[in-house]
């Protein structure tokens, strides 16, 4: 009984309400530090929207599902929105809270597998925001503890579009658990999209087509 009233107290409006009165508490408390700190999930987001308006991009394409926060944030952002969760249980609880958003497609698995699978559908760029990684707690380990790489090569010998990719908690590049280091990954990305850019700023490592500085 406990467990369904959990369940039903996720999917409804005091949820989506309590969890975004927090986010702008964080981020509040963050700008009052001029920026320091840990970067609040609100900005996370607002990057997001920022960057999809910027490309006229309407499919967004997440790694690392978790609780859905990120997918809730962005709903009416986007036409279509895809989310890849290794965790089953976290799946499915996504799969409850999304389950009357005909927009939002949740699935369960490995990210560099069904990254593959989703896109050979694409007929227009995509966002894609990277951050699938084990983070324990909830969370779910795979062969390592960030696909990043992986899901790079994917997006990138896969894709012929100009998609935009964002990759959350640039912090963790330090070269250990299985991230490459900051000058490896922009090395990386050099080598296989050289017509890219790539920047870090505030947590989020940001790679779009090189013409755009930026802004």
């Amino acid at each position: 009984m406990l467990r369904q009233a959990k369940q039903l107290f996720r999917s409804s409006f005091l949820y989506q309400y309590y969890r975004g009165t927090q986010h702008k508490i964080d981020y509040f408390n963050w700008r009052r530090k001029n920026r320091n700190g840990s970067t609040p999930h609100l900005y996370r987001q607002h990057t997001i929207i920022e960057y999809g308006q910027r490309y006229n991009i309407q499919v967004f394409i997440e790694t690392g599902t978790y609780l859905g926060d990120m997918v809730y944030a962005v709903s009416k952002e986007f036409d279509g929105i895809v989310s890849i969760e290794l965790s089953e249980n976290l799946y499915r609880k996504a799969l409850r809270r999304f389950a009357k958003h005909k927009n939002i497609h949740i699935y369960h698995g490995d990210s560099t597998v069904v990254l593959l699978k989703v896109g050979q559908t694409l007929t227009t760029p995509a966002l894609f925001w990277l951050d699938a990684h084990y983070s324990g707690g909830f969370s779910s380990r795979g062969e390592t503890d960030t696909p990043v790489l992986a899901e790079l090569n994917t997006i990138f010998d896969h894709s012929d579009f100009n998609n935009v990719i964002l990759i959350d908690d640039a912090r963790l590049f330090d070269g250990t658990n299985d991230y490459p280091t900051l000058h490896a990954l922009q090395a990386f990305i050099k080598q296989k999209k050289p017509n890219y850019a790539f920047k870090v700023n505030h947590d989020i490592i940001r790679i779009v087509p090189a013409k755009d500085k930026h802004k």
